[in-house]
């Protein structure tokens, strides 16, 4: 479920960031950028608490897209940075 949610914000900091392009920083910008901070922060905590709380053996049933998650935390870092410098 936080895998799934934090994949959502970061779609919406992509849509809300359509309108910066321009290098100029805008409201939406520094939305963008909060949401992608959120989005991995939530990875964060699932790598941290969750993935380690889990019975043995119930990591190999997650999907091997989900398995993975530092992979999206780097991700939505680098977008989070790319924000940051349009700013």
């Amino acid at each position: 479920m936080l895998v799934a949610t934090a994949v959502r914000l970061m779609h919406a900091a992509s849509q809300a960031a359509q309108d910066s392009a321009s290098g100029v920083a805008t409201p939406n910008s520094t939305r963008a950028y909060n949401l992608l901070r959120q989005a991995a922060g939530m990875l964060e905590y699932a790598v941290r608490e969750v993935l380690p709380s889990l019975p043995a053996g119930a990591a190999a049933d997650l999907d091997p897209q989900v398995r993975p998650p530092n992979a999206l935390i780097e991700q939505s870092l680098l977008h989070a940075r790319l924000c940051a410098l349009l700013d």
